[in-house]
């Protein structure tokens, strides 16, 4: 049976104090038993800066995985850029999201692992620190079951971090079991938490209402994009005229 639970900041707050009262928040690399909280960017970059200024004054630190190849913004454009760094400047790690449907249904392994080492290099260059972290995007089967060793990187879809881990998601904005009571029930040496920020808000909403604001806001922030580059693109088209 799924759990209802909310998908607010507070929500998340009382999230921290709970995993704080029972285990460490650790890196990937910590070799101590504990809770890793990773964060998957999957479409709005602002929403993780919001999210990682939050935990900033919550004192902790997380990696937050970004996409090269998204529909939904562009990591290498001046906007992207002040929320990134604004990111990492409130402590946080970034790490690569890898979609693997970029390179096609039939991509082989060795491929693929080259792709993921390009694409953190690329990242790391853009973030100017080193990028050796990658999460999966809505992986394949096969992706899973090929338990992908990459040189110099932590893979956290590897056989070590689910063998070994407890493995909780938000996604789709729903959560399959009660994260709080896995927590609680201290059942497990170690943990995996995959948090969305894009589900999380001030006030709690359906998911409908969610993505409808995300869908809507779009509108806006397509307007303030050709402002930034049409000379007085109010004598054309006024802002108060964007749906």
């Amino acid at each position: 049976m799924r759990c209802v639970l909310e998908f607010t900041y507070k929500w998340y707050i009382n999230l921290v104090d709970i995993i704080n009262n029972s285990y460490q928040i650790k890196s990937w690399n910590d070799t101590e038993d504990g809770v890793i909280i990773r964060h998957d960017i999957d479409y709005d970059l602002k929403k993780a800066y919001e999210f990682a200024k939050l935990e900033k004054e919550l004192g902790i630190r997380n990696t937050y995985f970004l996409l090269l190849s998204s529909d939904f913004y562009n990591v290498f454009s001046e906007e992207s850029a002040k929320y990134i760094e604004g990111i990492m400047e409130c402590g946080h790690e970034i790490g690569l999201h890898f979609d693997e449907k970029r390179y096609g249904d039939n991509a082989e392994k060795e491929f693929l692992v080259d792709k993921i080492q390009w694409e953190a290099r690329v990242l790391s260059e853009l973030a100017g620190e080193s990028v050796d972290v990658v999460s999966m995007h809505r992986p394949s089967e096969r992706m899973l079951e090929w338990d992908l060793e990459i040189p110099n990187m932590v893979n956290t879809y590897s056989r070590e971090f689910f063998d070994n881990y407890k493995y909780v998601s938000d996604s789709r904005r729903r959560w399959r079991e009660d994260v709080k009571s896995v927590i609680q029930d201290k059942e497990y040496k170690n943990i995996q938490i995959l948090i969305h920020p894009f589900w999380y808000a001030d006030e709690e909403n359906v998911i409908h209402d969610a993505i409808a604001d995300f869908v809507n806001r779009a509108n806006v922030e397509r307007y303030d994009c050709l402002d930034r580059n049409i000379t007085d693109l109010y004598s054309i088209m006024k802002r108060e005229e964007v749906n």
